[in-house]
């Protein structure tokens, strides 16, 4: 069952978020389902969907700043790792209902950098799933970019920074000027704008402002003991996987890394990989709760690596 629920983030903002409750008998964990860079709840359906078929409550974030029908949006990372925090609150559950529940954050592409950030700085985590990730903002924009394009885009966003402080209004810019997408990913784009209209929507150059400085790999290693899962994509055009690796790399055990042979960026959300994803992120899960707590702040727990054909990577 699906459930739409209200809730209240840093400041008493209000917030929503997709609730998908558990459907089997699970290994008991509450998931926090962070969506892609303007993306919204509806578009993790199938994920909620499924992980919630396997036994887990799971919570989907509408990501404050955009969504609503408005041409123009914001997408601050900081306030979208808030909304995950304020999240993974909501359901490890009060105190006084008895021991908390375990809680993940679990993200797919922005989202995966929101689930490593939000990991870190919140003690309510107990584990964190990064799915064609990355560690940087900036990283990630100027890979997307040939070297004039990325000066330029440096440029835009200075003129703005500066435009803003005289003005207090910061000018707008398309999606596809942000994320330059080659063919499969406009193609993907245009096909979920159609299913979902709400995701048809330009953004504020203040928000490209904030994303170049929004670096969860800064974070790592963490400073206790958190089990991360960083799957990429071998064929990853959006994302490189060796930038999603480079999290894997920076983080200390317990930690695996599956790379998808021959996956593309948003494969992940359908057909043989997005299978993938759902059993890596629950053999994962079952060796988390086994591990959580596991010695002192700091130790490195055994590290439960995936078997030789995921083609994992050496710390």
């Amino acid at each position: 069952m699906t459930t739409t629920v209200e809730l209240h983030g840093t400041g008493g903002v209000t917030l929503r978020a997709d609730l998908y409750e558990p459907v089997a008998p699970g290994s008991g964990w509450s998931l926090v389902l962070c969506p892609g860079y303007a993306s919204t709840a509806a578009l993790m359906a199938g994920w909620g969907e499924r992980l919630a078929a396997a036994g887990h409550l799971v919570g989907v974030p509408h990501y404050r700043g955009y969504g609503d029908g408005s041409p123009v949006g914001r997408i601050f990372p900081d306030e979208h790792v808030d909304d995950a925090r304020a999240l993974a609150h909501l359901l490890a559950g009060a105190p006084a209902d008895g021991p908390r529940r375990r809680v993940a954050v679990v993200g797919v592409s922005y989202g995966g950098a929101v689930a490593v950030e939000a990991a870190a700085v919140d003690s309510t985590v107990d584990a964190a799933v990064s799915i064609v990730g990355y560690g940087s903002g900036a990283r990630h924009l100027a890979a997307l970019r040939r070297h004039h394009e990325w000066l330029d885009l440096l440029d835009r966003v200075a003129a703005d920074r500066f435009r803003r402080a005289r003005t207090g209004v910061s000018d707008a810019i398309e999606i596809d000027d942000v994320l330059v997408r080659e063919e499969e990913g406009r193609r993907w784009r245009r096909q979920v704008e159609q299913l979902h209209p709400e995701m048809r929507f330009a953004i504020t150059l203040e928000s490209v402002d904030r994303l170049l400085t929004f670096a969860p790999d800064r974070l790592l290693p963490f400073r206790r003991h958190v089990p991360l899962l960083v799957i990429a994509a071998e064929r990853d055009r959006m994302i490189p996987a060796k930038e999603t690796e480079r999290v894997h790399r920076r983080a200390r055990h317990p930690k695996r890394l599956v790379t998808l042979p021959g996956a593309e960026h948003h494969d992940v959300h359908q057909g043989t990989a997005f299978e993938r994803c759902l059993e890596e992120i629950e053999d994962f899960l079952t060796n988390a709760a086994t591990t959580r707590g596991a010695g002192p702040p700091g130790a490195s727990p055994p590290d439960h690596t995936p078997r030789a054909e995921q083609g994992a990577a050496s710390p």
